[in-house]
């Protein structure tokens, strides 16, 4: 067994770290397809932060792609890979 130094741990935990991505531009169409039923999505300024973008999908604003994927899904699922843009 290889112990790991002090840096090797170091740069993991720094390559573990949450990725922060923007998302699309507002007025931006968000197509998604879930067992045979088509979804979309808008993004649109955040009616809780008027400064940040959210994503509306029916009645109700997500903070992320990913939220409104968990919300179609109902399971954990990368939203940038469930979405597609217009």
């Amino acid at each position: 067994m290889v112990k790991k130094s002090g840096q090797d741990k170091e740069k993991q935990r720094k390559t573990r770290r949450r990725i922060d991505r923007e998302l699309p531009p507002i007025g931006t169409t968000l197509r998604a397809k879930f067992r045979g039923q088509e979804f979309t999505a808008d993004v649109v300024r955040s009616g809780a932060d008027p400064t940040k973008r959210a994503i509306r999908f029916g009645q109700q604003e997500y903070r992320s792609m990913t939220g409104a994927a968990i919300a179609i899904t109902g399971h954990a699922v990368n939203g940038w890979r469930f979405w597609h843009a217009d």
